[in-house]
C-alpha cells in the first residue's frame, strides 16, 4: 500500500501541541479521504469521502487503518508503541514538511549526499539552470571531493 498526503495546508498560527493542517489522503493512487488536525495536541483525523451519489470511501479508510496496524511498532524515547493511522499520518506530514524545506534550500544552494552518509552537505552556491551548467558543476564537485563518492545531487530531484 502506498499512502501520501496531497494539497497539504498548514496553519502555523493554530499549531500549539501538534501541527494544525488539512490534507487529502491518497492511497494507491486514489483519494480516499481528508485528513485534519486542529493543532491543540490531539490526534489526526481521517474523514472518508461521501457525496450521496454512491461515492463512499469508508471501506478504503478502514483498510488503510488496518494496514497501518500491521506495520512495525514505533520506537521512541517513551518505549515501543504500535503503529496506527494517526502515527502514520504524522510521519507522512513530517516527510512532506521536510521535502518542502529541502525544495526551498535547493533554490539557493547545492545539496550533495555522499556515500555512507544519510544527510546531505550544503554548498554555498546556487544550483545552475540548464543541463550543461548542471553537468559542469556536478563534474567540478565530484573532482573536488575525491576520494569520497557522491551518491546524489539532491537538487536533481526537483529540477
Amino acid at each position: 500500500m502506498k499512502a501520501e498526503l496531497r494539497k497539504v495546508k498548514i496553519a502555523r498560527h493554530m499549531s500549539e501541541g501538534t501541527t494544525a493542517f488539512t490534507a487529502d489522503l491518497w492511497v494507491d493512487g486514489k483519494h480516499i479521504g481528508d485528513v485534519r488536525n486542529d493543532g491543540s495536541g490531539g490526534a489526526n483525523f481521517i474523514d472518508h469521502r461521501y457525496d450521496g451519489k454512491g461515492l463512499n470511501t469508508s471501506d478504503e479508510v478502514r483498510a488503510f487503518r488496518t494496514w497501518c496496524e500491521t506495520l512495525p511498532p514505533i520506537q521512541d524515547e517513551y518505549g515501543e508503541s504500535p503503529m496506527s493511522d494517526d502515527w502514520y499520518i504524522g510521519r507522512l506530514l513530517e516527510e512532506w514538511e521536510e521535502t518542502q524545506q529541502i525544495k526551498r534550500m535547493c533554490k539557493t544552494k547545492i545539496l550533495v549526499r555522499y556515500e555512507g552518509e544519510e544527510d546531505f552537505r550544503v554548498f554555498q552556491a546556487k544550483w545552475p539552470e540548464g543541463n550543461d551548467a548542471q553537468l559542469a558543476i556536478m563534474a567540478q564537485l565530484t573532482k573536488q571531493v575525491q576520494p569520497q563518492v557522491i551518491v546524489e545531487f539532491v537538487n536533481k530531484r526537483f529540477s
